[in-house]
């Protein structure tokens, strides 16, 4: 959260307001794959990205082409990707997966979302400020706005309005942050692994299992992987509906996102994860013995 808090900072003070709706104009729907590709040269976990994200609303940038970024990126993550090779059993098959079904998912997301009006799904203040190009901690409390107006080209002074954009971003999206933590603690408390554990058979119940733990246990994307491969009752079409879920949709992020989004657009939002991952783990299934088949190769 504290790179995220970092990166959105630089972007707020680096980037200047119309740059980012003026190049994304430029491309078009190529902004959207464009977006997916880019996304892992800034690795981060899925809690430091929704600042990002944020951020980038308000500057403008397209929301399908955020939504995309949003899912992909902590997915795409280098360190994510190798975790997922590491803990399972140096497999490529795993992190190529889970990779190609990140991309997937966000593309198939953000073109889907570009018939959905900025004001229906953000809410008012980040759509206000992303239609003015405007700085949100100018308009929200003011702490910060004389600081934005005044010509300030030190050096010095370019790094204290640096930290205070990290502070700022990471103190707020950290309530949302412990919030679902608490939550997620609650549900894994009441709920035993042990018990969720007997669905693992089944082309359905499976899938389904594992993308429900994905959901309550709401882990870190760079960490999830050693958690998944323990699941050894679960077939290899059951830990993608763990790996592609868990770091687009968990109870932290769904608290997190109310900082950014409405709440029809994120039942919205969830449900069309929720169904991408479901069809993109029944299209493993119904390539399932000639993906298993190389991947027993790989492992021999």
């Amino acid at each position: 959260m504290i790179i995220g808090a970092f990166i959105a900072a630089l972007i707020e003070i680096l980037v200047p307001n119309d740059t980012l709706p003026r190049l994304f104009g430029k491309l078009g729907l190529f902004g959207i794959p464009a977006v997916i590709l880019v996304s892992p040269i800034f690795p981060i976990c899925e809690c430091g990205v929704i600042i990002i994200g944020r951020k980038l609303l308000q500057k403008g940038m397209p929301l399908p082409h955020v939504i995309s970024y949003l899912l992909a990126a902590p997915i795409l993550n280098p360190v994510v990707l190798g975790g997922t090779y590491i803990a399972f059993y140096q497999d490529y098959f795993y992190p190529m997966l889970r990779g190609l079904g990140g991309v997937s998912v966000a593309l198939l997301t953000g073109l889907f979302f570009l018939f959905i009006r900025r004001e229906w799904a953000l809410k008012q203040e980040i759509s206000d400020l992303s239609q003015k190009n405007g700085d949100f901690h100018d308009h929200e409390n003011g702490c910060c706005g004389k600081e934005s107006k005044q010509n300030q080209t030190g050096f010095l002074s370019k790094i204290e309005h640096l930290f205070v954009h990290v502070r700022r971003d990471f103190l707020e999206m950290g309530i949302y942050f412990l919030f679902g933590v608490f939550l997620a603690s609650t549900m894994k408390t009441f709920i035993g692994n042990e018990q969720l554990s007997l669905l693992g058979d089944g082309p359905f119940t499976g899938p389904a299992t594992m993308m429900v733990m994905a959901f309550v246990m709401s882990l870190c994307s760079e960490a999830d992987a050693f958690l998944a491969a323990s699941f050894v009752e679960f077939d290899m079409f059951s830990h993608m509906g763990f790996l592609v879920l868990g770091p687009m949709l968990d109870i932290k992020l769904l608290v997190m996102y109310r900082s950014i989004f409405t709440t029809r657009f994120i039942l919205l939002f969830a449900g069309t994860v929720i169904l991408l991952v479901g069809l993109y783990i029944a299209f493993l299934q119904k390539h399932g013995e000639f993906i298993l088949d190389y991947s027993m190769r790989g492992l021999m």
